[in-house]
C-alpha cells in the first residue's frame, strides 16, 4: 500500500515546494516508485545541487535542493542549503540593486544596465529590477533623439551657411545663359550647385524653370517626343499642386506629336506602306478618340493586305 502511495505523495509534495514565481523552476515528470528509487532520487539531486554550486550557479542548486527536501522532508542539509543559498541570493540581489542605483545616479546607463541584468538573472521576477530597466531604456531612447535632432540642426545651419556663401556667385553664373536662353546650361550650373547644396530651393526652382523653358521650345521646334521626356522630369520634382497643370500640358502634346505622326503616315502611304502603317498605328494610340486616325490606318492596312495577296498570286518566273 505505501508503494502504490508514493508516486502520487511524492508528484505533491515536489510541487508544492518548487517556488512557481522562479521561471527556473521544473517539475519531475518521473517521480520515483519505491524506496529504493527515492534514495537513488534524492542521492542524485544532491549531488547535481553541489556540482551547480561549485559553479556558482545558486539559483539552479537552490532548486535542486528543494526538490531533495520536497523528497525528503526530513532531511537536514536540503533545510540548510536551501536557507544559506536564500540567504546569499538575497544579499547579491541587494548588492546588484545598490550596484545599479549608484550607477544610474552616476548617469552610467551601461553598468546599470548591467547590475539590473545580474539581479534578474538570480530573480527574473524581480519587479524592481524590471521598472529600473524600462527606465534607462526610456532614457537611453530620448538621448538618442536628442543626439540625432541636434546632429540634424547641426546638418541644417551648415547647409543655410554653404548656401549663403555660395548663393550670390551661383546667381552670377546661372543669369549669363538665362539671358541667352541657354536653357540646358542653366540645368548644368544648377544640378552642380545642387550638388554641393541639396537643400537650396533657389537652384531647384531654376532648373524646373529651365525644364519649363525647353519643354516650350521643342514644342516651337516640333520636337514633341523631346518636350514629352522634359515633362516627365518636371513632373518628378513638381509640388502636388502643378502637376495637373502639367499633366494637361503632357495631355496636349501628345495630341501633338499623334497629329504630327498622322501627317508623316499619310506622307507616305505611296512609297512606304510598312512605315505609314507604323506611325498611323502609333497616332490611333495617342488619340484613339480621332476617327480620321483609324480610317487612314484601317486603309494603310487594308492596302498592305492587298499588296500582300498581289505579290503571293504572282506567279514566279
Amino acid at each position: 500500500m505505501k508503494q502504490r502511495l508514493l508516486p502520487a505523495v511524492l508528484t505533491g509534495l515536489l510541487l508544492a515546494a518548487c517556488n512557481t514565481t522562479n521561471s527556473n523552476w521544473e517539475t519531475v515528470s518521473v517521480p520515483p516508485g519505491n524506496d529504493t528509487a527515492l534514495t537513488t532520487f534524492v542521492a542524485g539531486k544532491k549531488q547535481l545541487a553541489r556540482d551547480l554550486e561549485l559553479k556558482g550557479k545558486l539559483v539552479e542548486a537552490r532548486r535542486e535542493w528543494r526538490y531533495v527536501s520536497a523528497a525528503d522532508p526530513k532531511d537536514e542539509e536540503s533545510r540548510t542549503r536551501i536557507a544559506d543559498l536564500t540567504e546569499t541570493i538575497d544579499a547579491r540581489k541587494d548588492e546588484y540593486l545598490k550596484e545599479g542605483d549608484a550607477a544610474l545616479a552616476r548617469g552610467q546607463n551601461r553598468q546599470a544596465q548591467a547590475a539590473f541584468l545580474k539581479l534578474l538573472a538570480l530573480d527574473p521576477g524581480d519587479e524592481t529590477a524590471v521598472a529600473r530597466l524600462r527606465t534607462i531604456d526610456r532614457t537611453v531612447a530620448l538621448a538618442n533623439q536628442g543626439k540625432k535632432d541636434k546632429e540634424a540642426m547641426t546638418e541644417y545651419r551648415a547647409t543655410v551657411a554653404r548656401e549663403q556663401d555660395t548663393s550670390e556667385e551661383f546667381e552670377a553664373q546661372v543669369n549669363v545663359p538665362l539671358k541667352k536662353g541657354d536653357y540646358r546650361k542653366v540645368i548644368d550650373i544648377s544640378d552642380q550647385f545642387l550638388k554641393r547644396n541639396p537643400g537650396s530651393k533657389s537652384a531647384a526652382g531654376y532648373r524646373k524653370s529651365a525644364y519649363v523653358n525647353l519643354i516650350d521650345e521643342s514644342r516651337a521646334k516640333g520636337r514633341y517626343r523631346e518636350a514629352l521626356t522634359y515633362l516627365d522630369t518636371v513632373s518628378e520634382v513638381a509640388d502636388d499642386d502643378e502637376k495637373p497643370a502639367l499633366q494637361e500640358k503632357a495631355k496636349v502634346v501628345r495630341l501633338e506629336l499623334a497629329g504630327q505622326l498622322y501627317s508623316a503616315g499619310l506622307a507616305v502611304m505611296n512609297s512606304n506602306l510598312p512605315k505609314a502603317v507604323e506611325q498611323l498605328a502609333e497616332a490611333v494610340s495617342l488619340d484613339p478618340e480621332n476617327w480620321r486616325y483609324k480610317q487612314s490606318l484601317n486603309q494603310a492596312r487594308k492596302m498592305q493586305e492587298n499588296l500582300g495577296r498581289i505579290r503571293a498570286a504572282k506567279p514566279k518566273n
